[in-house]
């Protein structure tokens, strides 16, 4: 497809996975079954998405496309992924994401932004990644005042490189209301000198860690 603009409501599943399409803006976009949206255009721009279905995967393969994020909320069980060949960032001021967990993959195609992920959120689980030679700092502000958000606290794809938390040339900041819990789910390997598996790694010139909310909980096995 070929479009300005999505919206709609779709209570099935949406499949527009083909690597072709153009996609502008998803505005008033609702969907009840899984999702998956790739864009080849210049930047994906999400003003309102809601899911109540599992996966979301979002997606864009466009040289140098971001993903602007306005308004997502995710309410059903399963997970929501974003990458972008290049940022996610944040829209306005306002914009949130919503949803239990959340992975985050930024190829940082282009070195235009010092930062290749600036989010708002509302999750429980992360997991992210930021890729490229270009400095790309990885900024999540999570706004739940009641629970923590949990880094390295569910499983990576297969298909996925690096650590639960990992930027290749960037600085870390993640804040959060409630607290932070750092995990480690495959403790035993993580070698005689406790160097084998780390679950946070800010690398590069520009790489450096900065976990800020009223508790931080690392825990057993965690480096």
């Amino acid at each position: 497809i070929d479009v300005d603009r999505i919206s709609g409501v779709i209570d099935g599943e949406t499949d527009l996975s083909n690597d072709q399409n153009r996609v502008g803006i998803i505005s008033n976009f609702v969907v009840g079954g899984n999702t998956i949206i790739n864009d080849s255009d210049a930047e994906l721009r999400i003003d309102s998405f809601r899911s109540s279905g599992s996966d979301v995967l979002i997606k864009t393969t466009g040289n140098a496309s971001d993903i602007l994020i306005g308004q997502l909320v995710h309410s059903g069980s399963g997970s929501v992924t974003l990458n972008s060949a290049d940022d996610i960032l944040n829209w306005s001021g306002e914009s949130l994401l919503i949803a239990q967990q959340l992975r985050l993959i930024a190829d940082n195609a282009v070195g235009d932004f010092s930062a290749a992920v600036d989010l708002r959120t509302d999750v429980d689980d992360l997991a992210a990644t930021v890729a490229g030679d270009n400095r790309g700092d990885l900024l999540i502000e999570n706004l739940d005042p009641n629970r923590p958000i949990r880094l390295g606290s569910f499983e990576l794809d297969p298909n996925d490189l690096g650590r639960p938390i990992e930027t290749s040339n960037g600085q870390i900041v993640i804040l959060a209301a409630a607290g932070i819990e750092v995990l480690d789910l495959t403790p035993t390997d993580a070698d005689a000198d406790l160097k084998g598996d780390p679950e946070i790694v800010a690398r590069g010139e520009f790489g450096r860690i900065d976990l800020e909310a009223p508790v931080v909980d690392l825990r057993d096995g965690v480096q």
